[in-house]
This record gives structure tokens, sequence and C-alpha cells, in this order.
């Protein structure tokens, strides 16, 4: 996606062995090789951000598919789950 960067140093971080995982920022620009083993490559993804979040109409990979209108509190739409205080998703 970034053929530029193909040259670049790599700056922080060190190669994940298997079972380690790894946590960052979500536009990380981050890889791996190929999966030379005989199991599968998962990932998990997720994002926590306060109820009182407003999305400020500023383009993002993430967000553009739900359209969500500037102004308006990510809490407020049905597109994104919320927890609760037990730890229950709540609909």
């Amino acid at each position: 996606m970034y053929p530029y960067l193909r040259d670049s140093e790599v700056v922080a971080g060190k190669a994940l062995k298997a079972g380690d995982a790894q946590a960052h920022w979500e536009l990380t620009v981050h890889g791996a090789g190929r999966n030379e083993g005989p199991g599968r490559r998962d990932a998990l993804a997720f994002q926590y951000m306060r109820s009182d979040t407003i999305y400020t109409g500023l383009t993002h990979p993430h967000w553009n598919k739900f359209k969500p209108k500037p102004g308006t509190r990510f809490a407020d739409s049905g597109d994104f789950p919320r927890i609760g205080p037990e730890g229950v998703v709540e609909a």
C-alpha cells in the first residue's frame, strides 16, 4: 500500500514469535512476512473511545463506510457496539 516505505528504516519494534501479541495505534504502518507455518495467523482489531466522542467530519478509512454526520456522537450510532459497566455488550 505504501511502496515508498519499503526502503525506510524500521524505527521501532521487534520481530514477534509465534504466540506473541502486539498492540499499537490503529494507523501505525506495520506488516509481517509471509506465514510459513502450518497454522493460520489470526488478527483481532478493536478500538476503545469515550462515549462522548463526537465525529468531526474528518475522513477516516474506518469511519467513512458508516457515513456518520459531523457533530454526532459515536455512542448515538447503532453501528458501534457499547460495553456496559459489567462488561456486557449493549445493543
